[in-house]
């Protein structure tokens, strides 16, 4: 039994349709972007499954009940796309000190916090504005990548940053870090 030559053209249509369709080139875009574009640094890797783990943790850390657990750690970044306008909601590592709230990343939406500025979080449930200190230079970012590398275990792991016996991080890791793009926040509630 053989196939036609006009079976075969279609055949072949088909796939050249499905496999550059508008769609499909979207979806492929958005994972290379996503995972290209979100941090200026090698260092840090993407995991496939932080997005739908973003997602989930969006969801738990606006509940005050489900918020108890991972809100001791972590909270929800509410920022505004400097270019867009459009609102981000990124739920990030905290460290405490005092009353203000340290932050920090190497990812590229950390742009849109801008020093001087106001966001706000979400901390256990509650929708709080913050002012925000941005720490670019190595003077003001390393004292709080420290502070938070010491507190958050599961952070300096993050930053690749030893940590010693009693929990003290590394000061040459924690400034490679601020060298890989590692950037620093310190928000004050406002009322």
């Amino acid at each position: 039994m053989g196939v036609s030559a006009c079976s075969v053209r279609e055949v072949g249509r088909r796939a050249r349709t499905f496999h550059s369709s508008p769609v499909r080139r979207l979806v492929f875009a958005r994972r290379r972007t996503y995972r290209q574009a979100v941090t200026d640094s090698p260092r840090f890797a993407i995991p496939a499954y932080q997005r739908p783990l973003n997602a989930l943790m969006r969801g738990v850390l606006k509940n005050r009940v489900l918020a108890k657990g991972p809100g001791r750690i972590l909270l929800d970044v509410h920022v505004t796309g400097r270019k867009s306008g459009r609102e981000y909601v990124i739920p990030v590592a905290y460290a405490r000190d005092g009353d203000d709230l340290l932050i920090a990343t190497p990812f590229s939406w950390a742009r849109n916090l801008v020093d001087g500025g106001r966001a706000e979080v979400t901390l256990l449930g509650r929708r709080t504005p913050v002012a925000v200190r941005r720490f670019d230079d190595e003077a003001g970012a390393v004292p709080v990548l420290t502070e938070m590398c010491r507190q958050l275990p599961t952070f300096a792991a993050f930053m690749k940053v030893k940590r010693d016996a009693d929990g003290t991080p590394d000061p040459a890791a924690v400034r490679e870090a601020w060298a890989a793009g590692a950037r620093a926040f310190r928000l004050t509630p406002v009322e």
